[in-house]
């Protein structure tokens, strides 16, 4: 350890020292790493891709054997064992398990790895930078493994560069459905509708019908509504009719009910969902007969009856959806001390009838002063989703005065997989006014929800004019996700703050945060500062943010670059 640290400051010396082909072949590394290559990277793609990396003046001053000059630069190890460049011999070629992190190239070929120390200095300064052509074209040629391809398909499609994206993803597609499921949106981006219905049946052939149903939903958004209806049925008569009950169901939400018939007439009629009451999905009933049996279970009871038959009819009712007796029978059970029994007959009942009974229980256990067993009763419901009690219980605490009982019984419900009464129990306090325990409940939340709750919460104060905390709410949470931060450049914006959301960018830019720069560019073209958004919507699909298509500048106002051009003989 005391030797990788006192090489550390050697290699970045190293490192910024390095002749221009060392530095080239050094960069090719950074970026491969960066953009999600593994760690053993071909000596074929570090070369190749080295290219661009540089000027026209230091490429004209290469010699012949440039490459082999600049290997030995990189590798010379500083400190023992440690160099900028190592090569590596993977454990597989020595007869050993492969490690996940490492593949082996399908070539025996030398690969090397790069220094970590390196990785990291320039994963900071070269964050911003999105690699040249030759860089793309090594990885396309020199690459052999489906992850590296994918990942670094990825990229180049986060970048705009989406020549490189459809090579790529397509040297995988026969082997991986989400590349095809790639190609897709991209053919669809560039309105190349053929193309992307190809590809779409492909991957509906291999199992996957999401990019089918994506593809029919984008044709009836661009207006080609005949397009879409007739892909829709295309699939139907292949005996995929999702993607027909998909646009049928947004022709409805727009108001085109004949068009929406005519789709659903695809799929064998119009489907209609029973209504649910209180989470309970109920059977038609006739009502008299419903009353008739609740007056025969009473009479039942009044006589004594055998207590397997009342349950069998109890049970019976409420498989039907009529819980009267079930819960009259509950009742009857927990004022005879027999607690067990009373759950266990609640608990026996169809999970989609089982809230009514359990909440009952919960009512008489709250009322006999069992706290405990309510609280075990409301908690035992959460693995019969939607569960509402554990929220009525903490809202029923919270309102009697008693808040550590109803915080203690949220971060329980939290734990065990709920974050609803968590969520409800926040909000009662935010909007009352006792904002120090709003925040500490979401700050001492659960780990897996602590994000979403805090969110929840900051959203509330951005909606409610208050940017100031909810940006420093926001502030908590950016290690966990940078870009919520975002969240409060937003508010800012729309109450008219464009100087504090200005600020929130630039410091989440300074946090090396790519989607920062897209909505910069997207102020500065709101406030009428068109050049200097397009220098910024370029910036932005550099660093991995290249949704430009959302923005008010075409993708030809933009004015990209030679390498990042798409003609559509590439595609």
């Amino acid at each position: 350890m005391t030797q990788d640290l006192a090489g550390a400051p050697e290699l970045l010396r190293r490192y910024l020292g390095a002749s221009p082909a060392a530095r080239s072949l050094l960069h090719a590394a950074i970026d491969a790493r960066r953009l999600g290559a593994c760690l053993n990277l071909p000596l074929t793609f570090l070369v190749q891709g080295a290219e661009d990396y540089l000027s026209d003046a230091e490429w004209d001053s290469l010699t012949e054997d440039w490459a082999e000059r600049a290997l030995a630069e990189v590798t010379s190890p500083v400190h023992g064992h440690l160099a900028p460049l190592r090569q590596v011999c993977p454990r597989s070629q020595r007869g050993h398990t492969q490690q996940a992190t490492a593949p082996v190239p399908s070539s025996p070929q030398p690969v090397y790895r790069l220094a970590d120390y390196i990785e990291q200095h320039g994963r900071h300064d070269r964050w911003k930078l999105c690699p040249p052509e030759p860089f793309w074209r090594a990885a396309h040629d020199c690459l052999h493994h489906d992850d590296d391809l994918i990942q670094l398909a990825r990229a180049a499609e986060e970048r705009w560069r989406l020549k490189w994206a459809t090579r790529l993803y397509t040297r995988v597609a026969a082997a991986r459905p989400k590349a095809t499921a790639a190609l897709v949106a991209i053919r669809t981006w560039m309105r190349d509708w053929q193309g992307a219905e190809r590809f779409a049946l492909t991957a509906s052939e291999a199992g996957d019908m999401l990019p089918l149903h994506a593809l029919v939903l984008a044709r009836e958004r661009s207006g080609d509504s005949a397009a879409a209806e007739t892909l829709a049925r295309s699939a139907a008569g292949r005996g995929e009719f999702e993607a027909a009950r998909r646009l049928a169901d947004r022709r409805r939400a727009k108001g085109d009910r004949t068009g929406a018939e005519r789709l659903t007439a695809l799929v064998g009629g119009e489907e209609s969902e029973p209504v649910e009451v209180n989470g309970v999905r109920p059977n038609p009933k006739d009502k008299a007969r419903d009353r008739a049996e609740a007056a025969l279970f009473v009479e039942l009871l009044a006589t004594g009856a055998d207590s397997s038959v009342t349950e069998h009819l109890a049970r019976q009712a409420a498989e039907r959806g009529h819980l009267l007796p079930l819960m009259l029978l509950v009742d009857l059970r927990q004022e005879a001390g027999d607690l067990a029994a009373a759950e266990d007959l609640a608990l026996a009942v169809p999970p989609e009838a089982r809230q009514l009974p359990l909440q009952r229980l919960v009512d008489l256990r709250e009322d006999a002063g069992d706290r405990q067993g309510a609280e075990r009763i409301a908690l035992a419901t959460l693995d019969t989703p939607p569960s509402v009690l554990p929220s009525l219980l903490v809202q029923r605490r919270e309102g009697a005065g008693d808040y550590e009982g109803a915080e203690r019984l949220a971060h329980q419900a939290a734990r065990v997989g709920d974050p609803t009464a968590l969520a409800m129990l926040i909000d009662v306090r935010q909007r009352s006014g006792d904002h120090d325990a709003a925040e500490r409940c979401a700050r001492e939340a659960p780990h897996s929800i602590r994000v979403a709750v805090t969110m929840m919460l900051a959203q509330k104060y951005g909606e409610g004019g208050e940017a100031d905390r909810a940006e420093r709410l926001l502030q908590t949470c950016g290690n966990a996700d940078p870009n919520l931060i975002l969240l409060a450049a937003t508010w800012r914006w729309e109450a008219g703050d464009l100087a504090g959301a200005e600020r929130v960018l630039l410091e989440a830019i300074e946090r090396r945060n790519a989607v920062a720069i897209r909505l910069l560019a997207e102020l500065r073209e709101q406030s009428g500062q068109t050049e200097a958004a397009r220098r910024l919507y370029r910036e932005a699909a550099d660093a991995g943010s290249a949704t430009v298509w959302l923005s008010g500048l075409s993708k030809e106002q933009i004015r990209w670059p030679g390498s990042l051009a798409y003609p559509k003989t590439w595609l």
